[in-house]
């Protein structure tokens, strides 16, 4: 709950450490207040009390703190039974905020309960099974569909004419397609020389992924390429390996050293981060003689003599790393000549590549060309012989331009008018499909409304809904208060 009463009976929220009383049974109720759930009461000795609550989310905070406090949690008394309204207005409208799963028999008895409500539904966890569409923009739609591709044509239209137009539309669609190729290889050469002129990204594209179906690059294969990444799978490893041994270094240098004379060089560790195995350069040191001139010491002389010795918790491990140290520095020392060698094989390999790209972009691009030269000529013919067909039907055109004009004004006024129309009587309505729909819902008297985080969606009907924004929601029900006050 999010609210509850102070020792002089007002409504308070939950601050860190408060105490105070619940609304409904008097009885205590602690605040929790802290990082990972919103800050809300709790009883402290008892179950809510409530048998409708839910567990308060930050969404059911977020819209309770949109309403007057004296609105929030508004007890609801009918004879004995009393519950907690999620937001009361003082004329009686409840709105219930509900975000979890609620059964269609808490459905009905909340509604024959309260009476006068509404609902408020978080769609967070199932909005992805709504379609929702605005009925204004499709009923739109389907009006241009529908008058888009009209003409108006004469009944006595000739045989000529009729012929012109076909061969006319033929012709277009030749031109129309070989400009579209004309386009596309333009483009696939344009691609081939940013491909050219940034080689190095080239390659690494090459190495590192695979070219798109429509690229110049899509059919080139090498050898070359399994090569170079086994090379850098190993330079990977390496520094991988590299790394590892490092952390180990300076894990060992942040180990606390030994402050006894004669052991500066030790460092005290815990037995268990030791490997019993590395006994030879450990030693013991009990914990009452560390400060004193002669601390006494213990040496081991076998795993086992290790094992045993560790437990016992009135000495301290001691260990001299020198040595790990000098062999941990070792390894680095021959990974990194080791890199050194991969990274000059990789080098040379992408050198090999570049050439074979470049190579291949060159034969592309020329065999582009001679396909664009090829098609350019054609379609400058082609454009000839549209200019004499467009000559000769111009005329007949123009005799029937007038009377075209007037069918597509009449056209457009139409549209126009019924556009209007729809957009006045179809305003903020939207169409919608419910996949795996909450039956529980279908048993609900009372209006629903649907919170999609950015928007709200009153169900009007199986397949309407009403938009509103979030003030809107919030003005409705103030709206309604001030015309019943």
């Amino acid at each position: 709950m999010l609210i509850a009463l102070d020792n002089n009976g007002k409504r308070i929220h939950p601050s860190k450490g408060a105490l105070a009383l619940c609304q409904i049974c008097k009885e205590n109720v602690r605040a929790y207040c802290g990082e990972i759930n919103i800050d809300h009461w709790r009883h402290i000795d008892r179950n809510d009390c409530d048998t409708w609550h839910e567990n308060e989310t930050e969404w059911h905070r977020k819209w309770k703190n949109k309403f007057p406090l004296e609105w929030q949690e508004v007890l609801v008394r009918d004879g004995d039974v009393i519950h907690r309204a999620d937001i009361k207005t003082p004329f009686g409208l409840v709105v219930e905020f509900q975000n979890s799963s609620i059964s269609s028999i808490d459905v009905k008895e909340r509604e024959r309960f309260y009476t006068k409500m509404i609902w408020l539904i978080n769609t967070k966890e199932f909005k992805r099974n709504f379609k929702i569409w605005s009925k204004v923009k499709a009923l739109i739609k389907h009006i241009d569909e529908n008058h888009n591709d009209y003409y108006y044509m004469q009944d006595e239209d000739s045989a000529n004419i009729s012929y012109l137009k076909e061969t006319i539309s033929d012709t277009n669609y030749k031109i129309s397609a070989n400009g579209n190729e004309i386009k596309n290889i333009e483009a696939r050469i344009n691609e081939c020389k940013e491909l050219q002129n940034n080689l190095k990204k080239t390659t690494r594209t090459f190495i590192e992924s695979y070219f798109g179906y429509l690229s110049p690059m899509q059919n080139f294969k090498s050898e070359l390429r399994s090569d170079i990444n086994k090379y850098n799978e190993q330079i990977k490893n390496c520094s991988t390996s590299r790394a590892e041994k490092e952390k180990l270094l300076l894990r060992i240098k942040n180990f606390e050293k030994c402050k006894i004379n004669g052991y500066e060089n030790y460092s005290i560790v815990d037995h268990n981060l030791i490997s019993s195995k590395r006994f030879g350069i450990c030693r013991m040191i009990k914990k009452e003689t560390m400060n004193s001139f002669f601390p006494e010491e213990l040496k081991f002389s076998s795993i086992q003599d290790f094992q045993r010795m560790t437990r016992n918790e009135k000495y301290v491990l001691i260990i001299d790393f020198s040595s790990i140290i000098d062999e941990y520095q070792t390894v680095i020392s021959k990974i990194d000549e080791q890199s050194v060698e991969l990274e000059k094989e990789l080098k040379k390999k992408k050198k090999y590549l570049k050439k074979e790209i470049n190579t291949f972009l060159k034969l592309k691009m020329e065999k582009y060309k001679n396909k664009l030269n090829e098609l350019k000529e054609i379609n400058l013919n082609l454009g000839s012989i549209l200019y004499h067909l467009n000559e000769e039907l111009r005329e007949v055109r123009t005799r029937e331009e007038e009377q075209e004009n007037k069918a597509l004004l009449a056209i457009e006024k139409e549209k126009k008018k019924m556009k209007s129309d729809i957009m006045k009587k179809y305003k903020g309505l939207y169409g919608f499909k419910w996949k795996y729909k909450r039956k529980t819902w279908d048993f609900s008297e009372k209006p629903i409304f649907l919170d999609f985080e950015n928007e709200i969606f009153q169900i009007i009907d199986n397949y309407t809904l009403k938009k509103f924004t979030y003030q809107d929601f919030v003005n409705a029900v103030m709206t309604d208060f001030k015309k019943n006050d």
